[in-house]
């Protein structure tokens, strides 16, 4: 018996004796390494939700690999360019920086999970939102 508990012990503390962890980076989180559209399933503003429940209503931001943004109504997509900035995304600090001509939305990433991401945004920012951003979903049937 005592030598089943010894190598039960040995068996469970010996496979993670001298293997280093590393942390967990956030590089291609919005672009996949190549382009990936979110569309904004929430935008919450003085805690109400400025969203329609409609998904072909909402908007979308499309995250490009050299680090240009597009923010843009769904409905628009292919027809108008919407608004064009540079984003930048800081792993360490969880934290996404996005530089539109006209304005800086600085966010703090709060939640990731599989399908959202949810941030908002910081002191630094000129808009006081925060945003739950999902993959684009298939909107036809």
């Amino acid at each position: 018996m005592k030598i089943l508990s010894a190598l039960l012990f040995i068996g469970l503390f010996s496979c993670t004796a001298g293997i280093e962890l590393k942390s967990v980076t956030y590089d291609h989180l919005f672009n996949d390494g190549n382009s990936k559209v979110w569309m904004i399933n929430k935008m919450v503003v003085n805690r109400k939700n400025l969203t329609t429940p409609s998904n072909s209503n909402k908007e979308v931001l499309i995250f490009y690999v050299d680090g240009s943004i597009q923010y843009i109504p769904l409905k628009n997509l292919g027809s108008h360019q919407g608004n064009i900035g540079d984003y930048i995304l800081h792993s360490d600090e969880k934290s996404l920086a996005i530089y539109f001509k006209e304005s800086t939305w600085d966010f703090s990433l709060i939640k990731i999970t599989e399908d959202t991401i949810y941030m908002t945004s910081t002191k630094d920012s000129d808009r006081n939102i925060a945003l739950e951003l999902v993959p684009l979903p298939k909107i036809f049937n």
